[in-house]
């Protein structure tokens, strides 16, 4: 049998309908002092004041209902009512309005029956009132279940036997309406359980395996919300809900169940096997109850929820992730596989039709690939998630959200100049929050600056990052720059300036506080600040170089210089790894470097500061205006500065003596020129 409550019923219609212990049950039964006070009774009442006693006993015909009422009916009532006929209650509307709704079940109840009803209640006070109504009124025919005869039969009155047996097609016909109009119900378990049994009638095992799937999924989230997701009961529920989805070959439900049982791992390898929206989107829930971040963005990207594949990336800091995923990290991996696929299918026979759809697929793959690289509709989010994986940088001291390579990578989403503002700007407020920044923190952030204005051959930004380089006193970076710039845009003057300033910063670490003091008797003399630099310094010995980290070298074999990064042994050979102006990096033997600060270095960078005011002196000539003669007077300056640090380099005490005379008379030259003006 179909087993559904009176609110489920609605709707439905049947030749058979068995009520069951409907009055027993109702809450108008309310028992006082041990006597019978439910309100039912006024049914009773109302029937004896509109004459029920008199009329009871009419004719079929009279009726119309087609039934009657006989004293054999009446008999059988004394059986299933015993005692005295029920007490009479007087109907208040104000105390009985639990019965008008009461009514109306019995109502929907009765009219679900399209040919019989039968009217069952083991409850003796519960079901007199009504019992005595329907009998004396002949609505109802009255039978007893013979126990006695052990045969299950009935004794009733005539048309009490079923109106016909239901054939298979009918049971599947009406499980497949349960089944479908479960999902939209308050209470989907009675559905779920009618579906069931007429499944069962119908011999429809595979049916029956969903719905008793269905049925065990409903029950275990009622499970669920009366015990909790954590209570051992819950997971069982669950575990038995996969199993049934299992067997009914339903992995979205199986999967589902395995999620909340804390199968998370179990669960995400169906739903992956199902590739269906609904079933990536939960799998990345299930990556997230797992902590796994790159895997749930992974999945709802694929399941198209981009706004949560970013927003579970930003809120773990995975800055840099999220920018490789707004600009298309997964439409290139699927770019990578149909390329691939296209490279496999070539050669084969009959495969032309199967290429051009996949050169379709690529084009349109790479348009969508171009757009996602601008960002698209997160490009207001671009400039933020940027700014977070910088501020992550600095404070954290790692080169980006991930720890891997450089920070360039996450500024190259930003133009140029908004690249270089937005990280300076960085970087001072990390200088401010730390108090000190380590000579290597500052090189490195300035090798950073002008890696971005100097990437991918943007000779148009080598200006930018030389000033750029030079204001932050990495005078080398500077003049690396200044080197690499086309020949009609070259600045000899700037550069010579550079490899001098660089010189000057590593000699001051020699300079002992006798020669401090030395310089500062010559200042007071007359010499500038900027040509005292290293001045006076009685020559000693440079202090050793070691190949480390951080240090700055020439590589002879190629002539770039440039920062040791990293150093790796190869049997007898140990090789560095340099990082250029640009950021790109290589690799060069150590016996082929030159540290910069050692004294061949040094000597290395006078020469070419030689060189280059060499040049300059050569392009302005015997020009007579006043220009030419301020330049002809820096150049000179310049190179008594450079003869000056080659003593100091060498240890040429007298050298070094004559460099600081001439100096000194070339200043104190230019001051009575000023004074005269």
């Amino acid at each position: 049998a179909i087993v559904l409550t009176v609110f489920e019923s609605k709707g439905l219609e049947f030749d058979d309908v068995l009520l069951w212990d409907f009055f027993s049950a109702s809450p108008c039964k309310k028992m006082k002092d041990g006597g019978c006070a439910h309100e039912w009774r006024t049914l009773y009442d109302y029937w004896m004041d509109n004459g029920g006693a008199e009329t009871g006993n009419g004719s079929a015909e009279q009726r119309g209902d087609g039934l009657s009422a006989g004293s054999d009916d009446r008999e059988v009532v004394k059986g299933l009512i015993p005692g005295s006929a029920p007490r009479r209650l007087a109907f208040d509307a104000m105390k009985h309005k639990l019965l008008e709704s009461e009514l109306k079940a019995l109502y929907c109840a009765i009219t679900r029956a399209r040919v019989n009803i039968w009217i069952v209640d083991f409850d003796e006070e519960a079901r007199k009132p009504a019992y005595t109504w329907f009998a004396d009124s002949g609505l109802a025919q009255v039978g007893v279940h013979d126990s006695g005869s052990g045969s299950g039969s009935s004794s009733a009155g005539t048309g009490s036997g079923f109106a016909q047996t239901s054939t298979p097609e009918q049971w599947l016909e009406r499980g497949m309406y349960f089944f479908k109009n479960a999902p939209a119900q308050v209470s989907k378990r009675g559905y779920y359980e009618s579906a069931l049994t007429c499944f069962r009638q119908a011999g429809e095992v595979e049916m029956e395996k969903r719905a008793r799937a269905h049925l065990s999924w409903v029950a275990a989230i009622e499970e669920r919300n009366k015990s909790g997701p954590k209570k051992k009961s819950t997971i069982q529920a669950f575990l038995q809900s996969a199993e049934h989805s299992l067997d009914a070959k339903m992995g979205d439900y199986a999967a589902k169940s395995l999620g909340n049982a804390d199968k998370d791992e179990d669960a995400v390898a169906i739903f992956i096997t199902l590739d269906d929206r609904a079933s990536l989107y939960n799998a990345a829930m299930c990556y997230k109850k797992l902590n796994k971040w790159i895997d749930a963005a992974t999945f709802f990207w694929r399941a198209r929820y981009a706004d949560e594949a970013v927003k579970v990336l930003r809120q773990n800091k995975l800055y840099e992730d999220a920018l490789e995923f707004i600009h298309g990290k997964i439409e290139k991996e699927k770019l990578a596989v149909l390329n691939n696929q296209l490279k496999d299918s070539q050669g084969q026979k009959g495969s032309e039709e199967r290429q051009a759809d996949l050169r379709a697929q690529i084009v349109t793959k790479e348009n969508t690939v171009a757009a996602m690289e601008k960002g698209g509709r997160f490009s207001g989010v671009v400039t933020e998630l940027v700014r977070s994986a910088v501020s992550e940088y600095f404070l954290g001291g790692k080169k980006g959200s991930k720890g891997k390579g450089s920070l360039l990578a996450v500024l190259s989403y930003l133009p140029v100049e908004q690249q270089v503002l937005m990280y300076d700007a960085e970087r001072s407020r990390n200088e401010g929050t730390q108090g000190t920044v380590t000579k290597e923190q500052a090189a490195s952030y300035l090798t950073d600056i002008v890696a971005l204005l100097t990437r991918e051959g943007a000779n148009s930004n080598l200006m930018a990052a030389a000033t750029h380089a030079q204001m932050h006193g990495e005078y080398l970076l500077s003049a690396v720059c200044f080197d690499q710039m086309p020949e009609d845009q070259k600045n000899p003057l700037g550069q010579a300036e550079c490899y001098l300033k660089f010189v000057q910063d590593a000699l001051k670490p020699v300079v002992d506080d006798e020669a401090m003091g030395g310089a500062e008797e010559t200042k007071g003399g007359g010499v500038s600040g900027e040509a005292s630099a290293g001045r006076g310094a009685f020559p000693v010995a440079l202090p050793a170089v070691t190949m480390t980290p951080g240090e700055w070298i020439t590589d002879e074999a190629s002539g770039q210089d440039g920062v040791l990064v990293a150093k790796r042994e190869a049997r007898d050979t140990t090789f560095w790894t340099m990082r250029l102006h640009n950021g790109q990096t290589r690799e060069a033997k150590e016996q082929k470097l030159v540290p910069l600060r050692s004294e061949r270095g040094l000597e290395l960078l006078l020469r070419r500061a030689k060189t280059c005011l060499d040049t300059v002196k050569l392009e302005v000539g015997d020009e007579g205006d006043e220009a030419s003669a301020q330049r002809r007077s820096t150049v000179e300056h310049l190179q008594l500065q450079v003869k000056q640090c080659r003593a100091q380099v060498r240890q040429d005490r007298e050298g070094l003596g004559n460099a600081i005379l001439e100096l000194c008379n070339l200043e104190n030259k230019a001051l009575a020129c000023c004074a005269t003006a």
